[in-house]
């Protein structure tokens, strides 16, 4: 594990500054609860998926869960669950609101 500042610049020049990105802190218990209320909107969905639906779902959700991975890919993780709830249509309407809440808590 790794704490403190990890810098990389890739090509330019007069580089200033530097953008913080903080992991963790007070939205984690918001994520936690978001993710767990993801996972049973999944379980109770998880019948009406099909085959290959399901296990890009099943693919997709230790991504989503995984708390050493950048928020953008825990979010686009969580964009694929949704995509595949959104198209199964209104059924899939719960797991996609709350993918869509963890989305917002990882910044869009």
């Amino acid at each position: 594990m790794h704490f403190g500042d990890n810098i990389h610049i890739n090509g330019g020049s007069h580089h200033i500054g530097k953008q913080e990105i903080t992991y963790g802190g007070t939205d984690d218990r918001a994520v936690r609860d978001a993710l767990a209320l993801l996972l049973i909107r999944v379980d109770e969905l998880r019948e009406r998926l099909p085959g290959a639906s399901g296990a890009v779902v099943d693919a997709s959700l230790p991504a989503v869960a995984d708390v050493g991975a950048l928020p953008a890919e825990r979010a686009a993780a969580a964009r694929t669950v949704a995509g595949i709830a959104a198209a199964i249509g209104a059924v899939g309407t719960p797991v996609v609101e709350a993918a869509n809440a963890l989305i917002a808590l990882f910044g869009g």
